[in-house]
């Protein structure tokens, strides 16, 4: 009876979709006349926390178990995208982010969902259509995360993105990632770096990866999609120097020697840590 009540209760009629679909629309028309006035000018406004400190606990918390559970099972895992980014950049998620974004091997896709499905009711993974076949992410939340009018998941959850591989290449299953293919010899082997209180696992050219995803690291973008909403922002987007927001924000810097990185994490001048990291891969193919 309970799996059939949250059934009809996630249950979306055409009539709300479309409804949603309008909703989006009008949003996004109102922000785009915004976008156009001559008012429209403090960017820095994009770049405000959109989650509470307990949302932002829950997220490490969903994270934490998502690791254990890989680690526990020899299943690979690595942090990807704006998570990637948010590790390089502040040891932590980007402070106006709000999702976490962890990479898997598509051929371990039958082991994960088996390991996480272990884990309800106190979790839930959303699998679209139940496919392992669909190339569309993952989400894992805990069974307490709000839902959606026109969503079958719920927020805050993890991003979990499928990556198939041959004998050079990993890339992004998912057809609009289709961007995101990166030489092994960039990849692997992977290499722990901070995360919240956790050190975790990423590949092992992070700058070159993160440089070919996102060009210019000096520079800040905000958010163009919202997690919590679940609709697009195209005209939220902004970017600005990343020195405008490090007396705002904590922000990683760094000096190298010849076993690897020292990287600390500053807010203004106030130090908050520092760790000593190996060096990046041995023979990276993009410039590291």
């Amino acid at each position: 009876m309970g799996a059939l009540c949250r059934q009809l209760t996630l249950h979306v009629t055409p009539r709300r979709m479309l409804t949603m679909n309008v909703f989006a629309l009008l949003a996004n028309l109102f922000l785009f006349a915004a976008h156009l006035s001559p008012g429209w000018q403090n960017h820095a406004s994009s770049f405000e926390r959109v989650i509470t400190p307990a949302q932002h606990r829950t997220m490490l918390s969903t994270l934490r178990t998502i690791v254990s559970q890989m680690e526990t099972n020899n299943l690979t895992y690595l942090m990807v995208s704006g998570t990637l980014m948010g590790s390089y950049r502040h040891h932590d998620m980007i402070p106006w982010d709000d999702d976490v974004d962890i990479g898997f091997m598509s051929a371990d896709k039958e082991r994960v969902r088996d390991v996480l499905r272990r884990l309800e009711p106190d979790f839930r993974l959303y699998i679209r259509y139940e496919s392992i076949s669909d190339s569309e992410p993952w989400k894992f939340y805990p069974s307490t995360s709000g839902g959606y009018i026109h969503k079958s998941f719920g927020w805050p959850y993890i991003d979990m993105f499928f990556y198939g591989e041959n004998a050079t290449h990993i890339w992004n299953e998912r057809p609009v990632e289709s961007h995101q293919v990166f030489r092994k010899c960039d990849v692997f082997p992977l290499r722990r770096r901070p995360f919240g209180d956790m050190m975790l696992l990423a590949p092992c050219n992070v700058r070159g990866i993160l440089t070919c995803m996102f060009g210019d690291l000096d520079r800040c973008v905000s958010r163009s999609f919202s997690h919590i909403m679940e609709v697009p922002m195209p005209f939220m987007s902004h970017d600005l120097p990343c020195s405008a927001l490090t007396h705002k924000y904590q922000f990683v810097s760094r000096t190298y020697n010849k076993t690897g990185v020292n990287e600390t994490l500053r807010i203004g001048r106030w130090t908050v840590n520092m760790v000593s990291l190996p060096a990046a891969c041995a023979n990276p193919c993009l410039g590291s």
